[in-house]
């Protein structure tokens, strides 16, 4: 379930790029097979694979039976979504794009978790460390979209 999705999806956007002529939105369809499609799989593999690597933490035995749930709704929803978009129901599409958002949501959330419980692992110095880089991370996307002034 880790990487035959993303083989999946790179293939079909090749695919897609040889017979766009035919092919209702060509351009979405292919941006959207690709970082949708493609590229969120591929972050909700591997940043479990670091955290798990970063933190030097084993992962549970039920973590990859519900890492794949996840995985699957994930592809289950970029389905939807493209399914929605080309065949213009939107209703589809809304059910799809909630079905990602619920998977990126879900995911943040176990990376969290296992955050906070490394933590209490860790000694004082590390726990410091993690907790600033933690705290840098989340607030990134609200520090690059402010403008600095010199």
């Amino acid at each position: 379930m880790r990487d035959l999705p993303v083989v999946g999806r790179l293939i079909s956007a090749v695919v897609v790029a040889l017979v766009h002529p035919f092919v209702p939105a060509p351009r979405w369809l292919l941006i959207h097979l690709v970082l949708l499609g493609a590229a969120t799989h591929s972050i909700l593999v591997w940043s479990r694979y670091f955290t798990d690597a970063l933190l030097h933490t084993a992962p549970e035995p039920s973590a990859r039976p519900r890492q794949n749930r996840r995985l699957l709704l994930l592809n289950v929803g970029v389905l939807l979504v493209v399914t929605g978009v080309m065949t213009a129901h939107w209703p589809v599409t809304v059910v799809g794009g909630t079905a990602v958002g619920v998977v990126v949501a879900w995911h943040g959330a176990s990376l969290l978790a296992q955050l906070r419980s490394a933590l209490g692992l860790l000694s004082g110095r590390d726990q410091a460390r993690m907790t600033r880089c933690s705290i840098a991370f989340a607030t990134a996307p609200a520090r690059l979209s402010t403008p600095s002034f010199p």
